[in-house]
């Protein structure tokens, strides 16, 4: 399965929650950190917002984006590979391998319980091993390294295909952002 930019049209995605959903909020990636959208999903008290802001700030953030620098050596990376007739897993060959070692052995050798320990464990022994695996993975030297020494941010060509609902996109985006509540809610009344 592949992205399609031209078919990438956020009101028509709305649409389709809708359809399934009888309450369906949209918050702009930008206002996410602010939390007071959960008040329209579930009752929720304020302090207890407060608490999930207080939690969200203190967690790295592994979903950053690459700066210019490190997009410029990923490409380099990738074209090297190419002459060779060699590319780099995907995403998508991680998450099936991901899963396929979870639903076989892991789960053949491990209880639940040993999964949960294993995942939780922030020993020092621990992290210093995650870090050490990190250091041989490219995302992670890319994302937590070269980006945060070049901070320049990478932005797209501007020939690039942006796609066909793109201004429409951009336009509905500004609109939830602008938005008093800073989020749009959607709801379905039977």
């Amino acid at each position: 399965m592949f992205f399609d930019v031209d078919a990438f049209d956020l009101e028509y995605m709305i649409r389709l929650y809708t359809d399934y959903f009888k309450k369906v909020v949209v918050v702009p990636i930008s206002s996410i950190d602010n939390l007071d959208f959960l008040q329209e999903l579930f009752p929720i008290r304020k302090d207890q917002i407060l608490t999930l802001k207080n939690d969200m700030n203190k967690v790295r953030r592994l979903n950053s984006s690459y700066s210019k620098i490190a997009v410029k050596l990923t490409l380099y990376r990738e074209n090297i590979a190419n002459i060779f007739g060699l590319t780099t897993r995907s995403s998508s060959c991680l998450s099936w391998s991901v899963s396929r070692y979870l639903n076989t052995s892991l789960k053949s050798k491990m209880t639940e319980e040993q999964i949960r320990r294993e995942v939780m464990d922030n020993s020092w022994l621990k992290k210093t091993e995650r870090r050490i695996k990190g250091l041989t993975q490219w995302r992670w030297v890319m994302r937590d390294i070269i980006s945060r020494l070049f901070t320049r941010p990478y932005t797209l060509p501007e020939n690039i295909n942006k796609g066909k609902f793109f201004l429409k996109n951009e336009e509905f985006y500004q609109k939830v952002e602008n938005n008093k509540k800073g989020y749009l809610v959607y709801e379905k009344y039977d």
